[in-house]
């Protein structure tokens, strides 16, 4: 069976830059779209990257059906309502950290998640760390 190519839309290149070198050296992934307000990065991330779409609109992406999945690595107080539209549109996000600004809109997050089927991920590495897995140890044990 052949493995899917997956279409990937990175959304906020300043932060996102790792995530698109990481999307172009796996194998079953397409950096498809790139989005950025700055006209200077997302020039040189077009130059560089070659993505089929490099656009300063997220929104145009949103319904777009060539994209299977976006990571928003975006700033925090954009988190939530990209969030939602890429999930309710049928695409699995990868979200940067922090999740959003308040548990309340970690909460709508998950729900739209669960609406939508789709899959929500959240991009904290560190959670496996010696020094934060032992700090959580030791909250844990009060």
């Amino acid at each position: 069976m052949e493995n899917k190519i997956f279409n990937m839309a990175v959304i906020g290149c300043r932060m996102g830059e790792p995530h698109i070198k990481a999307v172009i050296a796996n194998d079953n992934a397409n950096l498809y779209a790139a989005c950025d307000l700055d006209d200077t990065l997302l020039a040189r991330i077009k130059e560089t990257y070659k993505p089929e779409i490099a656009t300063k609109n997220w929104k145009e992406l949103i319904n777009d059906p060539k994209i299977d999945a976006v990571i928003v690595a975006t700033p925090d107080k954009l988190h939530l309502e990209m969030t939602e539209a890429f999930l309710m549109a049928g695409k699995d996000v990868l979200c940067e950290k922090p999740m959003a600004l308040t548990m309340e809109e970690c909460e709508a997050m998950m729900r739209a998640e669960k609406k939508s089927g789709r899959t929500l991920m959240v991009g904290q590495v560190s959670r496996f760390a010696p020094a934060f897995a032992k700090a959580k140890k030791m909250i844990d044990d009060g």
